[in-house]
């Protein structure tokens, strides 16, 4: 169902902001200075991660910062696993990456929330081994392998029934109740969201998004992300047939309203075709009709609701040289400013892959932004971070 939001009853009250930047690409982790060593299965043999993509960044009540990223090889890779760091001083230094999950195939898209009282929920999803056996689409992936690598990952495989293999391929949640010193089981879940699920103006009741050809929905949790319930659906507006929809994040507003972006791409085209498309809703069910942000040339969505009642943007720009951009709603999320602020810049020559922004907003309005992308001129992907603020203009 569709509904026309109230324009007129959104602030309209908050000055006009501009960026300020302190720190830019600093490094929460680079491994590409020194690997993380993992030992394939229980083969006894190991294999360096160096690469990291997809975080998100959150912060408790006590001003402690988490952040999970997924670490692996490369972009697409079968040694893909997920990991947790943390920061107990705004930022300025973080632990080591802890791995908190390793399926047998690639773990992917770390998504995270802080629900309260030291619990979390963290997301992922998988690719499955089939990609990566003799004629798959990423059998390329074992070149950086050495023949002994190789034949301990398909042994590792082989232990399993194909039963077995197919139960770690698709979308998960993993709960902690201690800060993330702990963390169960992955629990499967119908819904994938590169920054998982958000916290509910109620702070018990998350809710997470999930995404198809012609279709939003979403989804909600009342017992801490142990279980799921389909919220509502959505039908989105039709694309040209080599265009599709993808990534989707939702959050919930101090005024009780939700906001929705969903990304955008022509298949084949990197960045230039990249487009997001918001949706507003009262209730969580009834929604607006998504509309394109004219302004922004990139995705996916990352929302953030400031102090001073804007909603800050973030996404992964793929154009030119690349990088991470911001920009700013005064309005919930109805219409955008068209001035964004360039959080960082890729000045690798050796690789491209970055972006997926996350941000949180400290005591004192400082705000920390999280992506993954080259540290310098590193071929591998850092975990980096940005520290900005906003004042007005």
């Amino acid at each position: 169902m569709s509904e026309t939001m109230n324009q007129t009853d959104k602030k309209t009250d908050i000055p006009k902001l501009k960026a300020e930047f302190y720190e830019i690409g600093a490094a929460i982790s680079r491994l590409a200075e020194a690997p993380l060593t993992v030992e394939i299965g229980n083969t006894g043999v190991n294999i360096d991660l160096y690469y990291h993509g997809w975080p998100t960044v959150v912060k408790d009540e006590n001003g402690t910062l988490y952040a999970a990223a997924s670490l692996r090889r490369e972009h697409v890779d079968p040694f893909g696993v997920s990991a947790f760091f943390e920061s107990k001083d705004g930022g300025v230094t973080w632990s080591s990456p802890r791995i908190i999950h390793d399926f047998p195939v690639d773990d992917r898209d770390v998504g995270l929330v802080y629900i309260g009282e030291g619990r979390m929920a963290a997301t992922f999803f998988t690719i499955g081994s089939d990609y990566f056996l003799p004629g798959g689409d990423y059998a390329s992936c074992w070149g950086k392998c050495t023949d002994e690598q190789k034949t301990a990952k398909l042994k590792e495989w082989n232990s399993y029934t194909a039963d077995e293999l197919l139960k770690f391929d698709g979308r998960f949640v993993m709960l902690t109740e201690d800060y993330g010193k702990t963390w169960s089981e992955p629990i499967s879940v119908p819904f994938s969201s590169p920054h998982g699920p958000s916290l509910m103006n109620d702070g018990k009741t998350l809710i997470c998004s999930g995404v198809s050809e012609t279709e939003f929905s979403a989804y909600i949790s009342k017992d801490y992300g142990k279980t799921w319930t389909l919220y509502s659906k959505v039908d989105l507006p039709e694309l040209p047939p080599e265009y599709s929809y993808s990534e989707p994040y939702v959050i919930q507003l101090s005024d009780g309203s939700f906001l929705a972006g969903i990304r955008s791409e022509k298949s084949g085209i990197i960045g230039t075709s990249y487009s997001i498309w918001t949706m507003k809703s009262n209730d969580g069910k009834n929604w607006t009709t998504a509309q394109r942000i004219p302004s922004v040339v990139g995705a996916p969505a990352h929302f953030l609701e400031l102090s001073n009642g804007a909603v800050l943007l973030t996404y992964s720009y793929r154009v030119g040289t690349r990088g991470v951009r911001g920009c700013l709603s005064y309005d919930g999320g109805v219409t955008w400013d068209t001035e964004e602020f360039e959080i960082s810049n890729n000045t690798s020559t050796k690789n491209n892959d970055l972006g997926y922004p996350s941000t949180v907003e400290l005591a004192d309005g400082t705000l920390i932004t999280v992506y993954y992308q080259p540290y310098g001129d590193d071929y591998p992907s850092s975990l980096l971070y940005t520290k900005w603020k906003l004042s007005p203009r």
